[in-house]
C-alpha cells in the first residue's frame, strides 16, 4: 500500500501527465490493488484451507495411530492372557502327568517292596528250613554218636564183665 501511494505521488508530481490520465492511472492502480489484495486473500484462504486440511489429515492420522496402538495393546493383553492361560493349563497338565507318573512309580515301588519282602520271606523260610534240616542232621549225628558211644560203652562193659567173670 505504501508502495502504491508512493507511485501515485510520483506520478502526480510528473508535469507531463494530465489530470485525467492521472485519475485513470490512479483508478487502475486502485483496481490492481484490489485485485492483488483479493488474490492475496484467496491465496491466504487456500493456504489456510491447506493447513486446515493438513491439520485434519494429521488429526485423522493421529487418531488412526492411537486406535492402532490401543488395538495392539488389547491384542497384546489378550495374547498375554492367552499365554497365561496356556501356561496355567500346561502347568496343570504337567502336575497331572507328574502325579500320574508319581502314582505309577509309587505303585511300582510298592510292587518292588512287596516283591523284595516276598523274596526276603522266601529267603528266611529257606534259611529256617536249612537250619531245621541242619539241626535234624546234627541231632541225628549226635544221636548216632550217642548210640555208638553207648554201644562202645556196653561192649566195654561186656568185655569188662567177661574179663571179670573169667
Amino acid at each position: 500500500m505504501v508502495f502504491d501511494d508512493w507511485c501515485y505521488k510520483k506520478e502526480i508530481g510528473n508535469p507531463r501527465i494530465t489530470l485525467i490520465e492521472q485519475e485513470i492511472k490512479y483508478k487502475l492502480l486502485l483496481k490492481m490493488r484490489k485485485e492483488l489484495s483479493q488474490e492475496i486473500s484467496t491465496k491466504r484462504d487456500l493456504h489456510n484451507k491447506e493447513t486446515r486440511g493438513r491439520a485434519k489429515k494429521m488429526e485423522k492420522w493421529l487418531t488412526r495411530k492411537k486406535r492402532e496402538l490401543s488395538q495392539k495393546k488389547k491384542m497384546q493383553k489378550s495374547t498375554n492372557a492367552l499365554k497365561r492361560i496356556q501356561d496355567r493349563d500346561r502347568k496343570e497338565m504337567n502336575k497331572k502327568a507328574f502325579n500320574k507318573w508319581l502314582r505309577k512309580s509309587m505303585g511300582d515301588l510298592k510292587l518292588e517292596r512287596r516283591k523284595t519282602k516276598e523274596i526276603q520271606r522266601e529267603k528266611q523260610n529257606d534259611n529256617l528250613e536249612r537250619q531245621q534240616e541242619q539241626k535234624k542232621i546234627q541231632s541225628e549225628i549226635a544221636f548216632k554218636q550217642w548210640v555208638k558211644g553207648k554201644r562202645i560203652q556196653k561192649s566195654k562193659e561186656k568185655k569188662v564183665n567177661r574179663d571179670l567173670s573169667q
